[in-house]
């Protein structure tokens, strides 16, 4: 069995780190990391290489390695994106959609899939008010969305520009 090579974005994080480790143990990924920290001493052995900076800035490096599987977990979370929204923008949606042209890119250009992961949020969904949310009960996939936060619409975004590269 070959080794699947694997980029996960975000990989300081709580997540992120749970799935480094995760995918070492299961063994078979050769993982590649992306995150503006430094990698934490933890998950450093467990790691082929790990990219420090701004994500934006470093897609384009990312069009060098054979990914087969993206976990895109980098984002300006919530309170955050409140607070800089051109900057939430650029991180969330921009980042995202550099990353989904690139794996659209190389899986139309070598004929082979690549899996593009990405948590959306429940910040993706929004109610106009308590009444409405309490009334609504078990919310589908495809109501209420619309996001009251910059975080929210963010992820709604680029949920749809997933749907869009995946075609």
């Amino acid at each position: 069995m070959s080794e699947k090579a694997v980029l996960v974005t975000g990989a300081c994080g709580e997540i992120g780190q749970a799935l480094v480790q995760n995918l070492t143990m299961r063994g078979g990924f050769r993982v590649v990391t992306a995150d503006l920290a430094p990698l934490p001493d933890a998950i450093k052995p467990l790691v082929a290489e790990h990219l420090q900076g701004d994500l934006v800035n470093r897609v384009k490096q990312f069009y060098d390695y054979d990914f087969d599987i993206i976990y895109h977990l980098a984002a300006s979370l919530s309170s955050k994106a409140e607070i800089a929204t051109e900057e939430a923008h650029r991180i969330n949606v921009e980042g995202t959609m550099q990353l989904l042209m690139m794996a659209a890119y190389r899986s139309e250009k070598y004929q082979k899939p690549i899996k593009f992961l990405f948590p959306s949020s429940i910040a993706a969904y929004g109610f106009p008010n308590l009444a409405a949310k309490i009334a609504a009960g078990v919310v589908k996939e495809d109501e209420y969305n619309t996001p009251n936060t910059m975080y929210g619409c963010n992820k709604l975004y680029c949920e749809k520009l997933g749907m869009y590269y995946s075609r």
